[in-house]
């Protein structure tokens, strides 16, 4: 029987297989269009597994798997990769006569040595094989660039980006394949993009240009293409849904671009005649500078609402940002997306409230609703606003400080081994797990600068996007820091982040700084987690911040100790600092209630905003009230 896909695959007759083993075969390889990260190849990157090679970025594959009904979990999200390349291998039979089958069984043959089929039955044995090959430092990306005959490469790269690894890559000269950058200005031409004046915001930093016109834009795209020249760029490369073709005048496309500057929105009448002014632009200069003009057609993107919106926009990803401003620019792009995402929900849940379920007894004791002859649910009353509350603020912040310190200032490791750490719920990951959770890394709340600047950008961050938006009532959204105990709740719900957190445990509360099973963050007693508190501008949210802590009995016991707390009070008020609360009550005497239950039935805690029965209390919430700081004067 003919062997499966063998050396003849696709060439039927004598006269292909001569072309191809007598000629192509051997000819290197000019490859003008790769998603190859610069980065990797400059570092020569090793990968772990098969599933960092085969499903790490490559969309293709993600969305057959969606296409096949495969949860998100194990596509994009956290799942372990082994899990990721078992669903693979699950969908892979579902792909005969799909491009996918033929180059996902070639590539295992031509580089691991494997000549069966992937499928839900060998992925096992193909797991275990590919890793095992993958160990070899003739796997590297370097080498298997060079086993695939390739002499040059063009990577894909956006008008923004520094080029600082094809830079380095070009000065090493124990590389001999040539990688140049290939220009791709979707993201300066997709007008109707939710993040699109964040990519000109950038745009104007990079190019030295600011953005304000049509005309300014292209100024700026013709000063990013001559430096993208002096680095050897000669191709560019457009995704394009189709090939548009609507030509106005000009002042018609400097209007419909300031309306979107404005931050309105526009019809698709008018995206057409800005790409169209956009793509008539970039080809005039591409012919100036003798560039390959690329175009990607029929390329259908962000056609899955439902999938983009639990996704979200693409802003990079920890293991390609090349500076740490990229990561701040990206929160800022995201933060953007989903309070965008939860204002509207919320929203649509008033409209429902309104029509559904009206509050006419409510409003009867409201004199501005009896006056106007309108429900509370209508905005009948005077004050109509909707206070969304903040959890997970200094996750957030010490996310960010990890990030910047270990990444980008010291490069202790790399954004792509933070994020395999994160993945694995830092499992396998235990030295950088407890360098993450020590006092060698910023954390807020110590009165430590570094992590408290990042702090307050996360505050400002979440307060900007919130305030003043309308909501259905008339009224206003406010932003508020208080979450009482949902962080408990959410912390369930969330897989592990950067900050030192494994899968299920609480993320911050309220203010407060990082409780991880591995330890408090904020160490340095209550006048230096105030002091870090009150580095932001409280007044910001709208609708009120609040700061939980907790001292052992001991800790404020006696005149002394009262004093002290009255002192700490005043202090903390004058520094201009919003809601504080306390429980008086110490781990050892929490921990003892959990083992003895019935012995502790009357002790009353200090939870957030309301005191209860500890032993009443679910286990995760009381464990975090037990790992909350116990701070002493």
């Amino acid at each position: 029987m003919k062997p499966f896909m063998d050396k003849n695959f696709l060439l039927s007759n004598e006269t292909a297989q001569k072309l191809y083993f007598d000629y192509a075969a051997t000819t290197p390889v000019l490859d003008y269009h790769c998603h190859i990260n610069p980065q990797e190849i400059y570092e020569d990157r090793q990968f772990e597994n098969i599933t960092q090679v085969w499903l790490g970025g490559d969309h293709y594959k993600w969305r057959f798997m969606r296409s096949c009904g495969v949860d998100e979990y194990y596509i994009t999200g956290e799942a372990p990769d082994k899990e990721k390349f078992f669903k693979w291998a699950e969908c892979l039979g579902k792909a005969i006569g799909n491009p996918l089958f033929h180059w996902s069984h070639l590539e295992l043959q031509k580089y691991f040595g494997y000549n069966g089929v992937l499928n839900k039955k060998t992925a096992e044995e193909v797991w275990n094989l590919c890793n095992a090959k993958l160990a070899d430092p003739s796997m590297s990306v370097r080498n298997i660039i060079k086993q695939s005959n390739v002499t040059l490469i063009c990577t894909t790269d956006d008008p923004v980006d520094s080029l600082e690894w094809h830079k380095k890559i070009a000065e090493d000269n124990s590389f001999d394949v040539q990688v140049l950058p290939a220009w791709r200005p979707d993201k300066a031409m997709n007008i109707e993009k939710p993040t699109y004046l964040d990519y000109l915001a950038t745009l104007s930093d990079v190019s030295g240009i600011k953005v304000d016109s049509f005309a300014s834009l292209c100024e700026a795209l013709k000063n990013r293409m001559d430096f993208f020249a002096s680095m050897g760029c000669s191709v560019s490369d457009h995704g394009l849904e189709y090939v548009m073709y609507a030509p106005a005048s000009a002042e018609t496309v400097e209007s419909i671009f300031a309306k979107r500057l404005g931050g309105a929105s526009i019809t698709k009448e008018e995206e057409i005649i800005f790409k169209t002014a956009f793509m008539v632009f970039v080809g005039k200069e591409y012919a100036k500078r003798n560039w390959v003009m690329q175009l990607h057609y029929g390329c259908k993107r962000d056609n899955n609402v439902v999938r983009y919106k639990q996704l979200g926009p693409d802003t990079g990803s920890l293991d390609t940002y090349k500076t740490f401003d990229e990561v701040l620019e990206s929160v800022d792009q995201q933060f953007e997306y989903w309070t965008n995402q939860m204002c509207s929900s919320l929203n649509i849940i008033e409209e429902a409230h309104r029509e559904i379920k009206p509050l006419p007894y409510v409003s009867a004791f409201f004199e501005d609703c009896m006056e106007s002859g309108k429900d509370l649910t209508e905005g009948g009353a005077k004050y109509n606003g909707t206070g969304p509350q903040a959890s997970g603020m200094a996750t957030c912040a010490d996310e960010l400080s990890t990030i910047k310190q270990l990444v980008f200032d010291e490069k202790k490791v790399t954004g792509a081994e933070l994020l395999q750490a994160v993945r694995d719920n830092w499992e396998g990951h235990e030295k950088l797990y407890a360098l993450v959770n020590s006092s060698k890394v910023h954390h807020y709340g110590n009165d430590d600068d570094y992590a408290d600047e990042l702090f307050k950008y996360m505050f400002e961050c979440y307060c900007r996007h919130i305030s003043g938006r309308e909501n259905t009532r008339g009224g206003h959204f406010s932003p508020g820091v208080y979450s009482v105990n949902a962080n408990v709740a959410m912390g369930l719900n969330t897989n592990a982040s950067v900050d030192g957190r494994k899968k299920g445990e609480a993320i911050s509360d309220n203010m407060g700084p990082v409780h991880t099973d591995a330890g408090s963050h904020d160490i340095c007693g209550p006048t230096a987690l105030t002091n870090s508190l009150t580095k932001v501008d409280h007044s910001l949210a709208t609708n009120g911040t609040l700061m939980n802590l907790r001292f052992p009995q001991e800790a404020v016991a006696g005149i002394e100790g009262r004093d002290n707390l009255i002192s700490f009070i005043d202090e903390y008020m004058n520094k201009s600092a919003m809601h504080v609360q306390f429980n008086i009550m110490s781990s050892e005497t929490m921990k003892a209630a959990q083992k003895n239950p019935e012995d502790y039935k009357d002790m009353l805690v200090r939870v957030a905003g309301y005191s209860a029965y500890f032993v009443e209390l679910g286990k995760p919430l009381q464990k975090d009230l037990i790992q909350r700081t116990e701070l002493h004067f």
